[in-house]
């Protein structure tokens, strides 16, 4: 009996310098004391070398959703719509989306399309024939809304354009026409924008 005692003594001081408030985070221990400023959690000074330091809550989530913890599944993602031929759009006032033939969406700046060089003075409009969105360049022009339109006055052609008797009727081209006629020639423009092409 005396030679157990004398064991349990020599272990609590063994104890009593392990425990001497150095160095006591991760070492096993039974009440407060044994870890000087740390707390003793759940059997280790300061808690379990190497724990993540979760709280019980968080603990309890991670129970429930099978012990992921704070990690999310990734959310799948799904691949972009491939576009159809027909998708053409402008993005902005001056730049244009369209479909490839291999089905991807891209967009250029119309400068682009125009030459990098020219001056662009028109910008991405929709076309008065079909409503589609193009990139319109300096050189050609901007859409018209009446080109080509019957009219009885130049009060109802666009700027730029008059109401001249032609033998399809009384239709709105190009103002510079006038020159054009004048010489018995005839006039050439572009149909969707009215730009004067020169006289024929």
């Amino acid at each position: 009996m005396r030679a157990r005692m004398l064991i349990l003594a020599t272990l609590g001081l063994f104890a009593g310098c392990l425990y001497d408030g150095e160095g006591t985070e991760g070492l096993p221990c039974f009440v407060d004391d044994d870890c000087a400023a740390l707390s003793c959690i759940e059997g280790f000074c300061g808690g379990m070398v190497g724990s993540t330091g979760l709280d019980e809550d968080t603990d309890d989530a991670d129970e429930e959703s099978g012990g992921m913890g704070e990690l999310d599944e990734p959310t799948p993602q799904s691949p972009p719509e491939p576009c159809t031929p027909e998708t053409q759009s402008c993005a902005g006032s001056n730049a244009l989306s369209y479909c490839t033939d291999d089905a991807k969406l891209v967009t250029t700046r119309c400068e682009g399309i125009c030459g990098q060089g020219d001056p662009v003075a028109g910008g991405c409009q929709p076309s008065p024939l079909d409503g589609v969105d193009y990139c319109w360049c300096e050189s050609v022009g901007t859409p018209s809304d009446t080109c080509g339109d019957a009219c009885s006055g130049d009060w109802d052609c666009d700027a730029g354009e008059s109401c001249f008797s032609l033998t399809s009727g009384s239709r709105c081209a190009p103002s510079t026409c006038q020159g054009c006629f004048d010489s018995g020639q005839s006039c050439g423009w572009y149909e969707a924008t009215c730009k004067f092409t020169g006289c024929g």
